[in-house]
């Protein structure tokens, strides 16, 4: 039961880190009903990046290497995108 609610959760954060990646406004305007630009929309994609990163961190399987590969996963998404 436990292993079902983190791999819910760890997709929850892919993919609410995927929609903040991809398309930042749609989520500003469901959570706080603003549209979001210039800076914002920058803030929100390194913030996609990080909640995707979370995901891979707590996803159940493979205990030992959980957290290089949730760094692994930041850093590298953070440098893509920051280029």
């Amino acid at each position: 039961m436990e292993k079902r609610v983190l791999v819910f959760a760890a997709l929850a954060e892919v993919l609410t880190g995927a929609v903040l990646l991809l398309y930042p406004p749609i989520v500003a305007k469901l959570l706080f009903g603003a549209d979001s630009a210039g800076v914002g929309l920058v803030l929100s994609r390194v913030a996609g990046i990080a909640l995707i990163a979370l995901g891979v961190a707590c996803w159940p399987y493979g205990a030992a290497s959980r957290a290089l590969c949730g760094m692994l996963t930041y850093s590298s998404l953070a440098t893509l995108g920051l280029l």
